[in-house]
C-alpha cells in the first residue's frame, strides 16, 4: 500500500497552497485558527467601532433637531446684533383704504419693522414731473433735415452737453445725439409717431422738478425743429409737461419734494406717489403682523416636538427591561441634560398680562412633556389684545436711560438682571473704565464695546456707548423664553458645543480603534505567513521520511508497515 498523498488544495488569506500532501492533517483550516486566534481582538474592536458609530448617528440626529428647534427660535427671540433682522414681533403689516380713487393707483406703500403702529392720512395733491417738449410734426423721422448748426442742452443738476448737427442728419439722428450725452445732461430724447404720417422727437429730463435749458451756439437747429423761438425760450405750445414737484397733506401738514418719493417722514414707512387726485384721502393703517407671530410661535410648538419625539424613543425601555434597539441614546448624559434644561426654562416661564405663561397663551404639556396648543382662542386672544406682552414673554427686553447706551449682543442665560454702570472716558472718547458697584465686571473693546467678564453674572453680554461724556447709567434686563432656550441650545450645537464635541471624540476613538484592529490584523497575516512555512517544511520533511521508508520497503521486497 502506498503512502503517496496528493493532498488538499486550500487558500488561506489572499495564498493558495497544498495542504496535508504528507501529513494528510488540514494545515489550512490549522493555519486560519491560528490567525483567528489572533484577530480575536481587532473582530471586538470592530464591534467597538460600530457601536460607536452608532452613537455619533444618535449624536448627529440630535444635534440636527436641536439645531431646527433653535433657528425656530430666531424670529422670537431678541434681535440685538446690527446683522439680526428683526423678529416676528417687529413685523408689521398694513392696510389702505381711500375715500376715491382705488389707493393702490395714487401711492405705493412700504413699510418696514418697527414701524409706528397708527393710522395715516394722505392726501396726493400734485405728482412730480419732469419738464418734457416736443418738436414739430415731420412725415419721415429717418429722412435728411439739411440742418446745420450746434447748441448745448441740459437740466439744471446736470452740465449742459454740445450738440452738433450736421445736413444729413435726421429727426432719429439728433435724438439719438442727445441720448449720447443723457448721463452727463440729463436729457433724454426719442421719435414719436403721433400720426399714420407724422412723427415728433420728444425731449425730456432724466429729473422731476428739474428746469432744462437749450443755448443756440450755431445755426437755427432747434428754432426750426420748432422746440425754442429765436430767444432760446421754449415755444409755449410745444411744452408737453412743465417741471413740478410733488405736494402731500399727511395728517394734515402739506409737505412737498422734488420726486414723488416720501421716506424720511415717519421712520419704517415710506411711499411713492404714483398719481396725484386732491379729491381722494388715503387712509394707511399699520399694526402688528399678528399672523406672522403666531405662524413664529406655532414653529417653535412644532419644532420643540420634533426635538421631543427623539428624546422619548431614547427614554424608553421595552416591556422585560430590555432597551429599544433605536433607543441609541437611552441614559445618556448629554441628551438628559438638555432634556432637563429646556423642559425647566419651558414650564418655569413667566410673564406679564395675558402672556403670563405658555398655559395663559393656551399651550399646555401633555403626559410626554411635548407641547400642545391645547386653547388657541387663548393664543389669538393674546395676540389681538396684548401684543407687547407676548412680545415680552418670548423676547429679551433691555431698558437703559441712556439712549446712547445699548446692548448688542447676548449669549447670556441669566433670566433678570438691573445695575448701573459707571462709565469714565480718555479724553479721546474710549471709555477707560467701567464700573458696577465699584466692581470691574466688563473687559474693554475697541474704545467703546464693554464685554461681560467671564464668571460673572454679565458674561454673555456686550454692550456699546455712544456717548462723549462720563455716565453713570441705569440698566434693566428681563430675559424672555426664546433667548434663553436659544443660549442654552447654543452651548449644544455650536461648532465647540458639546453634542460636536462628543462626536469629535467618538471619531478620534473610532481613528484609533480602526488603526489599533489593522495592526492586530497585520500581526494575524504575519502569523499565516509563519505558519504556512512551518507547515510547509513539515510536509516536506514528512514527504522525506515516506521516500526513505518506500525506498527500504522496496528494497524489502514488502508494501506492509510490519
Amino acid at each position: 500500500m502506498s503512502n503517496l498523498s496528493v493532498g488538499t488544495i486550500t487558500t488561506t488569506g489572499s495564498t493558495t497552497i497544498v495542504t496535508g500532501t504528507s501529513s494528510k492533517l488540514n494545515t489550512g483550516a490549522l493555519i486560519e485558527n491560528e490567525v483567528s486566534q489572533n484577530n480575536v481582538k481587532a473582530d471586538k474592536i470592530d464591534i467597538k467601532v460600530q457601536e460607536n458609530d452608532l452613537l455619533i448617528a444618535g449624536y448627529e440626529e440630535f444635534y440636527g433637531l436641536a439645531q431646527n428647534f433653535q433657528e425656530s427660535l430666531a424670529n422670537l427671540k431678541s434681535q440685538t446684533s446690527f446683522l439680526d433682522n428683526g423678529n416676528a414681533f417687529a413685523q408689521r403689516t398694513g392696510d389702505l383704504q381711500s375715500t376715491g380713487a382705488i389707493a393702490t393707483s395714487l401711492i405705493n406703500v412700504s413699510i418696514e419693522e418697527n414701524a409706528p403702529i397708527g393710522d395715516y392720512t394722505i392726501v396726493v395733491e400734485q405728482k412730480a414731473e419732469a419738464f418734457s417738449v416736443g418738436s414739430g410734426n415731420f412725415v419721415d423721422k429717418t429722412a435728411d433735415l439739411n440742418e446745420v448748426g450746434s447748441f448745448t442742452i441740459g437740466i439744471d443738476s446736470k452740465v449742459a452737453q454740445q450738440i452738433d448737427v450736421v445736413a444729413t442728419d435726421s429727426l432719429q439722428d439728433i435724438a439719438d445725439k442727445i441720448n449720447l450725452t443723457m448721463g452727463d445732461s440729463g436729457v433724454s430724447a426719442s421719435v414719436l409717431k403721433v400720426s399714420e404720417t407724422e412723427f415728433q422727437l420728444i425731449i425730456e429730463g432724466t429729473e422731476t422738478n428739474e428746469a432744462m435749458t437749450i443755448s443756440t451756439l450755431s445755426g437755427n437747429v432747434m428754432q426750426n425743429l420748432g422746440i425754442v423761438d429765436g430767444a432760446d425760450a421754449f415755444v409755449p405750445a410745444q411744452i408737453i409737461q412743465n417741471e413740478q414737484g410733488s405736494r402731500v397733506i399727511l395728517n394734515g401738514a402739506t409737505i412737498t419734494r422734488d420726486d414723488n418719493a416720501y421716506d424720511d417722514l415717519i421712520e419704517g414707512l415710506s411711499f411713492d406717489v404714483i398719481e396725484a387726485d386732491a379729491g381722494s384721502t388715503i387712509t394707511v393703517s399699520v399694526d402688528n403682523d399678528i399672523s406672522s407671530a403666531k405662524e413664529s410661535i406655532l414653529d417653535f410648538v412644532d419644532s420643540y416636538n420634533a426635538f421631543r419625539e427623539f428624546a422619548i424613543t431614547n427614554q424608553q425601555v421595552n416591556a422585560d427591561g430590555s432597551i429599544p434597539e433605536d433607543a441609541i441614546l437611552f441614559s445618556d448624559n448629554f441628551l438628559e441634560t438638555f432634556n432637563y434644561q429646556v423642559s425647566t426654562l419651558l414650564s418655569s416661564a413667566t410673564g406679564e398680562g395675558l402672556a403670563g405663561s405658555l398655559r395663559n397663551l393656551g399651550i399646555t404639556f401633555d403626559n410626554q412633556n411635548r407641547l400642545l396648543v391645547e386653547k388657541e382662542a387663548d393664543l389669538d386672544a393674546a395676540l389681538l389684545d396684548d401684543f407687547q406682552s407676548v412680545a415680552n414673554f418670548f423676547a429679551t427686553g433691555v431698558t437703559t436711560d441712556n439712549d446712547e447706551f445699548a446692548i448688542i449682543g447676548n449669549t447670556s442665560t441669566i433670566e433678570d438682571l438691573s445695575f448701573s454702570v459707571d462709565i469714565i472716558l480718555d479724553v479721546n472718547g474710549d471709555i477707560t473704565t467701567a464700573t458696577v458697584g465699584g466692581q470691574s465686571v466688563f473687559s474693554i473693546e475697541s474704545g467703546n464695546r464693554l464685554v461681560g467678564n467671564a464668571g460673572t453674572a454679565y458674561e454673555g453680554m456686550t454692550f456699546a456707548y455712544a456717548g462723549t461724556t462720563d455716565a453713570t447709567i441705569a440698566v434693566t434686563l428681563s430675559a424672555g423664553l426664546a433667548d434663553l432656550l436659544n443660549n442654552t441650545i447654543e452651548g449644544y450645537t455650536s461648532p465647540a458645543g458639546v453634542i460636536q464635541e462628543q462626536i469629535t471624540v467618538l471619531n478620534d476613538k473610532n481613528d484609533d480603534y480602526t488603526a489599533e484592529a489593522a495592526e492586530i490584523r497585520e500581526r494575524g497575516e504575519d502569523i499565516r505567513e509563519d505558519a504556512i512555512a512551518k507547515y510547509a517544511a513539515m510536509e516536506a520533511k514528512l514527504s522525506s521520511l515516506n521516500s526513505l521508508l518506500n525506498t527500504i520497503r522496496a528494497l524489502l521486497g514488502t508494501n506492509t508497515d510490519d
